[in-house]
């Protein structure tokens, strides 16, 4: 809608109102042919720069599409069959006008192949300087993460450590675990409305022949390098290097164990910009790369690597990653049906339901309108006992009230009162008792929902650190434990807590990740600062 208000301002009309304006009239379609030729010879983009314009025919067909779509999301309906059939020959009409090319624009597609030219291409050249080492690495996680996952640029540059999840899944086959890592990437085309967002799965690249396209080994070393991984203990070990991460296990029965990240770094972005100031380099992580820069950066790789057509990020994305699915050496993702998320326990104990002040409050109401309940019913009991007593039974004696004398009369009226009360006593104990019940429900919910999030945030931080630990756990204990059909959340983080899984060996891909780590603290790297609440996350680097 922007080219839309450009073109409304340049011919003095009012863009909302001309907005509103358009409909099924030859007048829309004489107004969309002007818009369109407008278009094809713009040389100026909306912020500033310039452009060639539209040179073909399907690239101006595209345009129309997604105008199309802007307006329906924006109006609610799109224009009529008959309208688009006219629209249809205004673009012809258009290109011809414009001399635009009626074949399509050429793709520049990038199979696995070429990544892993332009890969080796980055790691190797000495033509191509970056400001910091740490900007090389970026732009190779890009690459590999683009053309595994087929992800828009502008989703993966929108990529935050929240968008990360890091899990080693068990290995059926035996052997230590395979790390598996998930991206989220967030939808990027909003006005379109909302859309359900996907989970990419990407395992470990073990079989290839090279590791130039594990994504693994270079976000790792990034991680490893900002010190990302949650940790609680103090003294003891913690993943904090490639070798104790590859001491970890699986427990058993558990089937996966997450590798939890820093609350701080979370809404950082993985993808972030570097500024050049007087003490040297600094890299901010709340900063995002821009787009320009990458654009810059893929173009003049693909120069030096040779690539017939420029590179640009969205030649990761036009191959759709279809070579490396296809390939025999790529890894399967078998390895991701093992997993089994479910585990035999329970997450309540009613007995700290019962703790909770809000419910220590309504369950002493519920006691006090007991015994007032116990009370009226005391006492009307007595008096209808008294009653029969003096002027037979109480019910019939109820049905020929106006016939029973004075002394009769006033009895049977203060037996009646007692009634009374003692219902309303019992519909006030009922409803706090109702109250009551809800209430625990709702605290037990609760409860299960707070216990269950700090199981997933802290429990994996805290087996990964007992594993290093040395900790263990007895077969035999596991298997008693495993056969117990309940346990409280307070038992289980207990058990947890002074026993663990033994891990397996360190393996050769630990060296990898350190190596990787060393490498972005080259070009005069410095200590980074995690951001706090109230300033800015920078890398010095001195």
């Amino acid at each position: 809608m922007v080219c839309l208000t450009r073109f409304c301002f340049e011919g003095k009309h009012n863009p909302v109102e001309r907005f509103r304006w358009l409909s099924d009239s030859e007048e829309t379609v004489q107004f969309l042919k002007a818009f369109f030729s407008w278009r094809c010879g713009q040389r100026r983009s909306k912020k500033g720069h310039q452009t060639p314009g539209i040179k073909y025919k399907s690239s101006l067909e595209t345009f129309w599409k997604w105008w199309h779509l802007v307006y329906k999301a924006e109006v609610g309906q799109g224009l009529s069959k008959d309208t688009i059939v006219k629209i249809l020959d205004v673009l012809a009409i258009v290109a011809q006008e414009k001399n635009l090319l009626l074949r399509r624009r050429p793709k520049a597609t990038m199979y696995i192949e070429d990544v892993a030219e332009f890969a080796h291409m980055l790691l190797s050249t000495t033509e191509m300087t970056f400001q910091s080492r740490w900007l090389q690495i970026q732009l190779l996680l890009f690459c590999q993460l683009a053309a595994i996952t087929s992800s828009r640029p502008g989703a993966l540059l929108n990529l935050r450590y929240q968008n990360l999840l890091l899990t080693l899944v068990h290995n059926p086959d035996g052997g230590r675990p395979r790390l598996f890592i998930y991206l989220t990437p967030e939808f990027t085309k909003t006005f379109l409305g909302e859309k359900e967002q996907n989970t990419v799965s990407i395992p470990e690249i073990v079989f290839d022949p090279t590791l130039v396209l594990s994504p693994h080994m270079f976000l790792l070393g990034m991680l490893f390098r900002i010190q990302a991984f949650k940790k609680f203990s103090t003294d003891g070990l913690v993943v904090d290097c490639p070798e104790n991460l590859y001491n970890l296990g699986v427990l058993e029965g558990l089937g996966q164990q997450e590798l939890k990240l820093k609350d701080k770094i979370l809404d950082q972005f993985v993808f972030c910009h570097a500024v050049r100031e007087a003490d040297g380099i600094q890299i901010t992580l709340e900063e995002q790369l821009t787009e320009g820069a990458l654009r810059y950066r893929m173009k003049r790789a693909g120069e030096i690597t040779g690539f017939k057509q420029a590179t640009k990020p969205y030649s990761l994305r036009y191959g759709a990653a279809k070579a490396f699915n296809d390939s025999p050496n790529a890894v399967c993702s078998v390895l991701s049906q093992s997993i089994n998320p479910h585990r035999p326990y329970k997450l309540e104990d009613t007995s700290v339901v019962n703790k909770v002040s809000r419910m220590r409050d309504l369950q002493q109401r519920v006691c006090e309108r007991k015994q007032l309940q116990d009370e009226k019913k005391r006492a009307f009991e007595i008096a209808e006992r008294a009653f029969q007593q003096n002027f037979s039974d109480y019910l019939q004696q109820k049905k020929v009230k106006k016939e029973l004398q004075r002394p009769a009369h006033q009895a049977l009226d203060s037996i009646e009162r007692l009634e009374k009360e003692y219902k309303r006593a019992t519909q006030r104990y009922s409803q706090a008792q109702h109250v009551s019940r809800n209430e625990w429900q709702r605290q037990r919910n609760h409860l299960v929902r707070e216990n269950l999030e700090r199981y997933k945030n802290e429990q994996p931080v805290i087996d990964s650190e007992r594993q290093l630990a040395g900790k263990v756990v007895d077969e035999e204990v596991m298997g008693a434990l495993e056969r117990t059909a309940y346990m409280t959340p307070q038992h289980m983080i207990l058990i947890d807590t002074i026993l663990t899984m033994p891990g397996s060996t360190v393996e050769k891909e630990g060296i990898t990740h350190e190596a990787t780590k060393h490498y972005a603290e080259t070009s005069r790297l410095g200590r980074l600062t995690v951001r706090s609440p109230c300033k800015k996350a920078r890398m010095p680097f001195t």
